[in-house]
C-alpha cells in the first residue's frame, strides 16, 4: 500500500492498521510533514509501516511496486497532475487500485453570509490557481484517471461538513490556517493587504460565533484500476 502526499500521517496509520502485516509506504514533498509522521509511526509502534520525503512527479520506487495506491487532497495542489498519475500507474502493479479524493470549490456553501468572506472566498480561488493548483479539479478525476490509463473508473461525492459548535469551531481554525497559507501570495500580489487580512480572520471568528454557522465542502472520490 502506498500513500502520496501522506501529510502528518494519520490516515496511513490507519492503512498500517488495516493491512497488517502487508507493507505501507506513504511520502511527502515536506520533511517537516514526514518527520511528524515518523514520530507517530514510533508512537503506535507499527513496523509495517515507513516514511520518506519525495517527489509525487519522481517517485523512487520501480515499475509494480504496490498493490494499491491512495492520494488524498494533492493533486488540486498541482500544475501538471496527469504526470503524478502516469507515476502512480507505473508503480502500481497489474489488477492494482488506485483511490483519489480531492476537493472541489464549486460546491463549498458557508452560512450565514458574511460579507468580507464573500469577498475573500473568490480570492482563495484566484490565489490557488496563482499557485498552480486547480480548485475545481475534483469533478475532472475521471477523465484524469481514464487519460492516464486506468480502467473501470468509478467517481462519487461527498460532503466534508461542519454543523456543530465543535465542528465550527475547528473548521474556523481549519480557515484561518488556510488564510495564513494563503497571506504570502495574496500579499506579493496586491490582491490584499495586511489589515484586510486581519479583518477577514476577524470575519472567520465573528461567522464561527453564529448559533446557526454551518460549512460545507464537496470532495471528489474516484477509483480505477491498472
Amino acid at each position: 500500500m502506498f500513500d502520496v502526499g501522506c501529510g502528518p500521517g494519520s490516515i496511513t496509520r490507519g492503512f498500517a492498521e488495516a493491512v497488517a502485516p502487508g507493507e505501507v509506504v506513504g511520502i511527502d514533498f515536506q520533511a517537516s510533514q514526514v518527520n511528524q509522521a515518523e514520530a507517530s509511526r514510533e508512537l503506535y509502534r507499527l513496523t509495517n509501516l515507513r516514511f520518506e520525503v519525495a517527489d509525487a512527479y519522481q517517485l523512487p520506487f520501480p515499475d509494480q511496486s504496490f498493490d494499491a495506491v491512495f492520494a488524498n487532497a494533492v493533486l488540486w495542489h498541482l500544475r501538471e497532475p496527469g504526470r503524478v498519475l502516469a507515476e502512480i500507474r507505473r508503480v502500481l502493479c497489474p489488477g492494482g487500485i488506485v483511490g483519489i479524493r480531492d476537493c472541489d470549490w464549486g460546491g463549498r456553501i458557508c452560512s450565514p453570509s458574511i460579507p468580507l468572506l464573500e469577498k475573500w472566498w473568490p480570492l482563495t480561488i484566484q490565489i490557488r490557481q496563482r499557485n498552480g493548483g486547480n480548485p475545481f479539479l475534483g469533478r475532472n478525476l475521471r477523465r484524469l484517471l481514464l487519460e492516464a490509463g486506468f480502467q473501470c473508473v468509478e467517481m462519487s461525492a461527498s460532503p466534508w461538513t461542519a454543523g456543530t459548535p465543535e465542528q465550527v469551531r475547528n473548521c474556523a481554525t481549519f480557515l484561518k490556517a488556510q488564510l495564513n497559507g494563503f497571506a504570502s501570495t495574496a500579499l506579493e500580489e496586491h490582491l490584499i493587504d495586511q489589515t484586510n487580512l486581519q479583518a477577514i480572520a476577524d470575519a472567520i471568528d465573528t461567522w464561527s460565533g453564529c448559533r446557526d454557522a454551518f460549512y460545507m465542502d464537496t470532495y471528489c472520490e474516484v477509483l480505477g484500476f491498472r
